[in-house]
This record gives structure tokens, C-alpha cells and sequence, in this order.
């Protein structure tokens, strides 16, 4: 299989992994966002509160305080679920420090293509393929502009 037409298919196989969503955290800015493109694009998306059993897809979106780095706050928002989640769930962090002020429409163009590239990453290393995925030049401006805004993503596969 050519590379391309291999990367179509991951392509797809996100696609259908994003059927089973399941939304936390404390950052309402962002899970509002994310609640709004998934609308827009048809996805069913439901709280935690609302139960994560089953989901293929945790977004944790959650607020970095000051004195800890991103990737411990990850980490510890993450763990709060490890009992309700399944196994092999694909869990993405997107973590908030300070307050960023963005329009919601734009965050979720700014989100959504690092998302679907931190799924289909997940999804090349679940297959037993090199999970070396390149970033397109577009996708390297999104993961600084979103840097610059004070937002950090963070794929964890198992907890």
C-alpha cells in the first residue's frame, strides 16, 4: 500500500473513532469550543459527568495552575478517570495556562486539525506501524499558534 492511500485509510479510521467522544475538564472555554465544532460537524460528544464508559476518544481540557508544569496537571487530571475509562482509549489533553483569549470558532479551527493529528498518530501506533507521523507545514503554524495562546496538547495511550 502507497503511503498516501495508507494515510487515507488512518485518515478514515479516525474519522470513525471520533463516533464515541467523551469531554472533561475544567477549562469551559475549551470544552465549549470543542462542543461546537463537534455540533457543526455532526459528532455526538457527552460530558463526563454523563458517563466516559465506552468512549474510544477522552478530551481532557483543563486549567494548568501557575506553579505546576503542563505535563504534571495532565497527568493528574488523567488518572481522576483511569477507573472509568477503557483500556485501550486514546486520551488527549489539551492543557490551558492563563486565560486565552480567542473566538471560539477560531480555537476550534485551531484545535480540530492537532486533534485529528494526535488520533490518527495514536491510531498508527496502535497498528503496529511506525507511529512516526510527519506534520504537514500547516499543521506546525496550528501547534505554534496554539503555543502562543497558551495551549498545550498531550496524547496519552495508556495511564
Amino acid at each position: 500500500m502507497r503511503p498516501r492511500e495508507r494515510r487515507r485509510q488512518v485518515h478514515a479510521t479516525a474519522r470513525a473513532a471520533l463516533s464515541e467522544v467523551a469531554l472533561a475538564g475544567d477549562a469551559t472555554e475549551i470544552i465549549d469550543g470543542l462542543r461546537q465544532g463537534a455540533d457543526a460537524e455532526g459528532l455526538a460528544v457527552r460530558d463526563a459527568a454523563d458517563g466516559i464508559e465506552g468512549a474510544a476518544l477522552l478530551v481532557v481540557a483543563c486549567r494548568v495552575r501557575p506553579e505546576q508544569s503542563a505535563i504534571a496537571q495532565a497527568v493528574h487530571t488523567v488518572r481522576g478517570f483511569r477507573g472509568r475509562m477503557r483500556q485501550d482509549a486514546i486520551v488527549i489533553v489539551v492543557a490551558e495556562r492563563g486565560v486565552a483569549r480567542v473566538a471560539p470558532d477560531r480555537l476550534v479551527a485551531l484545535l480540530g486539525p492537532e486533534l485529528l493529528f494526535q488520533i490518527e498518530s495514536a491510531l498508527f501506533a496502535a497498528s503496529g506501524r511506525s507511529s512516526w507521523v510527519w506534520r504537514t507545514f500547516r499543521l506546525r503554524l496550528v501547534k505554534g499558534s496554539l503555543r502562543a495562546l497558551g495551549i498545550t496538547i498531550s496524547r496519552f495511550t495508556a495511564v
